[in-house]
């Protein structure tokens, strides 16, 4: 979402974002936080393994590169 709300600033600038906001996630903020629907993938897989498996995933950077502004990096995540 946040790669996306910065690429449509980029594009079309402030209002635009603001615009999308109000549109699309404020007037659907109280139906969200309810249903706890705030979860990101990373969240959702350690709640699946932990408990599926009973452990908790473990996450490492494999490889950095670019400028610091402008950072690649290669994670692995290992169970």
């Amino acid at each position: 979402m946040e790669a996306f709300l910065g690429a449509l600033y980029l594009d079309k600038g402030y209002e635009s974002v603001k615009d999308f906001i109000l549109t699309h996630v404020y007037s659907h903020l109280d139906e969200i936080l309810k249903t706890n629907e705030v979860k990101e993938c990373k969240t959702l897989f350690q709640e699946f393994t932990q408990a599926r498996f009973g452990i908790t995933p473990e996450y490492k950077i494999l490889e950095e590169s670019g400028l610091d502004h402008e950072k690649i990096f290669i994670s692995g995540v290992y169970l």
